[in-house]
């Protein structure tokens, strides 16, 4: 990520934005700092970083136009990753204000992109899959849902920045609850959880998982009967709980 051309003082921060490096707020502010010195070729990664880290800590209205200012940059189209990401993230707030088909458009756009680009296994893709499968899970779309969220948690898986990761685990535990798999959710909760205890900071992802275990545990009073597994062999019969 270094350029000799621009600010080694921007370049570092910027790598501490895009890498998070297990403090959320910490991560924010490197990533204010970068989008601040608006040097041309890291405005795009500075806002997209931004954005995604504000709507991590809880702060909407500010991921709301860092995300509108990586969008509209000129330098967009040359920057397709974080494109991309600005994308995921402007999908991830349009399904808290304006509900799962807005939502659904711009996870979508971010598909179509990664694809055209051929980034569709990347980081960016793997936030725009996680996007797309909560927007999918929201209207009742379950299938499609299920399969956008577990491929975007295996492209985060052991590439992205850790939170980005933990974001993905998340959102897919919450899909499992859905249908009452509350095995594989609890699984994935843990998963989540152990790489949440290496953060002195994680926004909005600690409030997640309780909200997944409390959860899970009203769930289990209400719907005791085992589920059928999810994602295991797709040639296996699949029939999943309806939502009550």
């Amino acid at each position: 990520m270094a350029d000799a051309s621009g600010s080694p003082t921007v370049n570092a921060e910027l790598v501490r934005a895009q890498f998070v490096y297990r403090n959320v707020a910490e991560a924010a502010a490197a990533a204010q700092r970068a989008s601040d010195a608006s040097i041309a070729q890291w405005r795009v990664p500075a806002f997209a970083a931004l954005g995604f880290l504000r709507y991590l800590s809880g702060d909407p209205a500010s991921a709301r136009t860092a995300v509108l200012s990586a969008l509209r940059d000129v330098d967009a189209p040359q920057r397709p990753h974080s494109m991309i990401h600005a994308l995921a993230t402007k999908s991830l707030l349009e399904l808290d204000d304006e509900g799962p088909g807005k939502a659904e458009s711009s996870a979508r756009d971010g598909l179509k992109s990664a694809s055209a680009r051929g980034v569709g296994e990347s980081v960016a893709g793997g936030l725009a899959h996680i996007a797309f499968g909560r927007a999918l899970a929201a209207s009742g779309v379950s299938r499609r849902a299920w399969t956008s969220l577990r491929a975007g948690v295996e492209y985060l898986r052991g590439r992205a920045p850790m939170a980005a990761h933990i974001y993905g685990l998340l959102s897919l535990a919450e899909g499992y609850l859905v249908h009452g798999d509350f095995v594989a959710a609890q699984q994935t909760a843990d998963e989540a959880d152990a790489l949440l205890d290496l953060f002195e900071d994680a926004g909005i992802m600690p409030a997640m998982l309780a909200n997944i275990r409390r959860r899970s545990q009203l769930e289990r009073r209400r719907r005791p009967a085992a589920p059928r597994p999810i994602f295991r062999n797709p040639s296996w019969p699949y029939s999943p709980a309806r939502r009550t």
